[in-house]
């Protein structure tokens, strides 16, 4: 059910299936494309949505309106006016056509396999190597001390002669060990830090493209937005919140890159590291492999931080683009809500309050489909006022997911920020800030979107979804009196 407005409009026949109604124009009957709604009339002049809109006092006040005595009672705006439903592409399935390349992009950067190959390749040789190296230098240093003790025990040796034979060892394997960690380490550059970098960089690139595609497909769709198709964009154009879900995936996979980027040069930056200490280690060289130590950790510490500052600031992007195009969205459904809520109302206000002598039009060819409507007429009006009510509860729905994917990307920039401080933290001293800290702005975040959600609620309930159900109730139990109540009716 539902049509579409190109059919409204008149560039299409109405279909045999739907009611006929002597208004064909639907929601247009209403207004002029000149005039703008009363029940809207000052809700364009703010951009705060922060705090959905208020139920306006037109729709509060509304009285039921007289059922016409000309004829059958016409309920074709339950079908003509919600959008349709169900969805050939609803933004919650993420499977629209116009975005399945970006999808393919984004299981490509999801799609690690081949970094970790390069890394455990890598791993599983240089797991060889080092065996074989540590039961060479045990061999060769039990060949020293067994040589010593045979001498020793001759008498052809000295203690200091000894002693002095062993630190000759030490420096020879210090030598040793020092070239083997700088053949590891240009082992690790060729077959590890060269492909992987450049492998990530290129992915990193096709992220940053894919990003900026959507970003700019979401300013056109803003500048040429039409609230009259808050949902009829779902079928022929994506809706905007199946893009910004899609702008979040795409971001979480470069964040990940990002990820694989900095723990790459941490690791190179490690193995550099056992070039230095190495021979350190060998020689017992405690004092320098302190102050190595020392080095390598701040430069570690260093780089953890412009990593963190990175990140909060890519987030922090991310989140004026979300705020942005949600507020937009927000906007754009309740617009499109308010221009059919006050006459879908009417339908469902304006039935007389004995049943039994409400006359409606039906369609021939749902005669045909469903015969029980000769017998039982209002199983007809009760399946529309159960599709209208599925129908424009989408404009709801879709501000919700709005409001709940904007949270999501508040909470992982809020993360983002106690990870800064965490950092600056440790730095400064050995105690890091309280986890409390997180998990209060989780909190405050989270019953602010309950809040929201419930704002957005309660506005459904008292322009629209209250009179539907009370209806649709009346007419389900006029039906079960009457004898006319099916199981399936509900379905």
């Amino acid at each position: 059910m539902g049509v579409r407005a190109s059919e409204l409009a008149g560039t299409a026949e109405p279909s045999p299936a739907l009611p006929q109604s002597s208004d064909t124009s639907g929601a247009r009957s209403v207004l002029t494309g000149s005039e703008y709604p009363p029940e809207k009339v000052g809700w364009h002049e703010g951009n705060d949505f922060k705090t959905p809109m208020p139920t306006p006092r037109q729709a509060q006040e509304r009285k039921s309106s007289a059922v016409s005595v000309g004829g059958p009672l016409d309920i074709s705006r339950l079908v003509t006016l919600p959008p349709p439903y169900p969805r050939h592409h609803p933004a919650l399935n993420n499977s629209h056509p116009m975005l399945a390349d970006l999808r393919n992009e984004h299981r490509t950067m999801t799609n690690h396999i081949d970094i970790q190959q390069i890394k455990n390749n890598f791993l599983d040789r240089d797991f060889v190597i080092r065996k074989q190296h540590n039961e060479l230098a045990k061999e060769r240093r039990a060949r020293l001390h067994s040589g010593i003790q045979t001498k020793l025990g001759n008498g052809t040796m000295s203690f200091a002669q000894a002693a002095q034979e062993e630190a000759a060892f030490d420096k020879e394997e210090a030598e040793r060990g020092k070239a083997e960690a700088r053949t590891n380490f240009e082992r690790y550059e060729t077959q590890v830090a060269q492909p992987l970098n450049e492998l990530l960089l290129a992915r990193l690139k096709t992220a940053d493209e894919c990003i900026e595609r959507l970003k700019l497909d979401l300013e056109t769709s803003n500048h040429v937005a039409d609230p009259n198709q808050a949902q009829e964009e779902g079928d022929e154009q994506p809706e905007r919140l199946e893009k910004l879900t899609l702008l979040k995936w795409l971001f979480e996979a470069r964040e990940q890159l990002h990820t694989e980027t900095f723990d790459l040069h941490a690791n190179r930056s490690e193995q550099y590291s056992e070039v230095i200490l190495t021979p350190y280690r060998i020689q017992r060289a405690q004092a320098k492999i302190d102050e190595a130590t020392a080095f390598f950790g701040k430069d570690s510490r260093d780089r953890q931080l412009a990593f963190a500052r990175d990140f909060v600031k890519r987030h922090e992007e991310l989140q004026r683009i979300v705020e942005m195009h949600v507020s937009r969205g927000v906007e754009d459904q309740m617009s499109a809500f308010w221009d059919i809520a006050p006459s879908l109302l009417d339908v469902a206000t304006g039935l007389p309050s004995a049943l039994e002598e409400l006359d409606i039009h039906i369609p021939e060819l749902e005669y045909e489909e469903n015969p029980s409507y000769h017998d039982h007429p209002l199983q007809y009006l009760y399946c529309l006022l159960s599709h209208a009510e599925k129908s424009a509860y989408q404009f709801i729905e879709s501000e919700i997911n709005l409001l709940c994917l904007l949270h999501e990307v508040r909470t992982a920039s809020t993360k983002g920020h106690v990870r800064l401080v965490e950092i600056h933290g440790s730095a400064a001293s050995p105690h890091t800030p309280d986890r409390a800290v997180l998990q209060e702005a989780e909190e405050r975040l989270t019953q602010d979107l309950k809040e929201k959600v419930g704002e957005v609620e309660k506005q459904w309930r008292e322009a629209l979804g209250d009179g539907l159900e009370d209806c649709r109730a009346r007419v389900k139990g006029y039906l079960q009196i009457s004898g006319g109540w099916e199981d399936g009716l509900d379905g």
